[in-house]
């Protein structure tokens, strides 16, 4: 299997939202990342991210613990809990995209936290 970012491609678009961008280290091979975009339709690069952050969610999950030196200490639950909330925030824009891949820019957080609250309370999401 191979290995490639490409910004031009879905594969490379997937990479970037999940932070798998560099190699060595890289968490997924293309050949899995084009799965992940083919059980959601082939082109929903956002759908296909939040599967690939459940993927090394359900992984991290295998090796759940505390590490603890000194002071400092990690826990993977946490990182679980960010996982878990980032793979939300996916569907969350797969679903605001519309069909024929149009996205709203927002150019602020302020603009896209109104824009939020406004849909929620008109009911859109």
């Amino acid at each position: 299997m191979a290995f490639t970012y490409d910004l031009a491609t879905d594969v490379g678009k997937v990479r970037l939202l999940i932070g798998d961008t560099t190699t060595p280290g890289e968490l997924f091979q293309d050949g899995e990342i084009q799965a992940f975009l083919d059980l959601n339709g082939g082109t929903d690069v956002f759908s296909a991210a939040a599967d690939a952050v459940l993927a090394i969610l359900a992984d991290k999950a295998l090796l759940a613990k505390v590490v603890a030196i000194g002071d400092y200490s990690e826990s993977s639950v946490s990182v679980g809990q960010q996982l878990r909330s980032l793979a939300a925030d996916l569907r969350e824009r797969a679903q605001s995209v519309p069909a024929d891949g149009y996205a709203e820019t927002i150019w602020d957080p302020f603009s896209h936290r109104t824009k939020l609250l406004h849909e929620r309370l008109q009911g859109v999401s």
